[in-house]
């Protein structure tokens, strides 16, 4: 499948759900779910979703579901078996409500903030080497106004459980601001993509 912002590629919801009812769970928020990434409004975040935690698995999280999501993508998007799961953020989580918006950003082609700081490496922030930051993310709550992925200043009107992809290490991209109640529920699946298959597949041009 071509990497694009309207893939109409829909997630069962048999799937989303059991995630969907567990962040939903304001209990499991409060204790889990509390990296406070640098937005506007009121977002939590939780990365590293691909490797599992005890108290995590403890709190039944639903792993299960997460990695078959992430095998379904890995799938569709006939990605390489040895694509790496990229270091800084893995799988992750966002939790947003009302006034939240992403600011517009990129995000690193190399190993800047992973959880083993010795792999951190010193590069610029436009570096681009062997590999591109991609993110394939979905909604599993979409508010009923807003949050909608903005890629190169043009927006998309993405479907709640619609997946869509993004060179997030080349292309600048935010967010519209969630306005109404319903809350924005992100999953969001990183990999290194190396550079050479992005431009056979057509994704990326030099």
């Amino acid at each position: 499948m071509k990497i694009s912002t309207k893939t109409k590629f829909i997630l069962d919801k048999k799937l989303t759900k059991p995630l969907l009812d567990w962040i939903m769970n304001e209990d499991n928020r409060n204790k889990y779910i509390t990296d406070e990434p640098e937005h506007d409004g009121y977002v939590v975040a939780l990365d590293y979703l691909h490797i599992p935690q005890e108290e995590l698995i403890k709190a039944n999280f639903p792993y299960s579901e997460l990695m078959s999501i992430g095998e379904i993508i890995r799938d569709k998007f006939e990605l390489p078996e040895d694509t790496e799961i990229e270091p800084n953020y893995g799988y992750l989580t966002a939790y947003s409500e009302k006034g939240h918006s992403v600011h517009s950003h990129r995000d690193a082609n190399f190993n800047v903030e992973g959880p083993d700081e010795s792999l951190n490496e010193d590069l610029p922030d436009d570096y681009l080497g062997d590999v591109i930051h991609t993110r394939f993310n979905v909604l599993i709550s979409k508010p009923i106004k807003g949050g909608n992925p903005v890629i190169i200043d043009t927006e998309y009107d993405v479907l709640e459980n619609e997946v869509w992809g993004i060179l997030a290490g080349i292309h600048h991209h935010h967010s519209t601001k969630v306005t109404m109640d319903k809350p924005r529920i992100l999953l969001s699946f990183g990999y290194f993509i190396d550079k050479n298959f992005a431009i056979n597949r057509g994704w990326y041009e030099e």
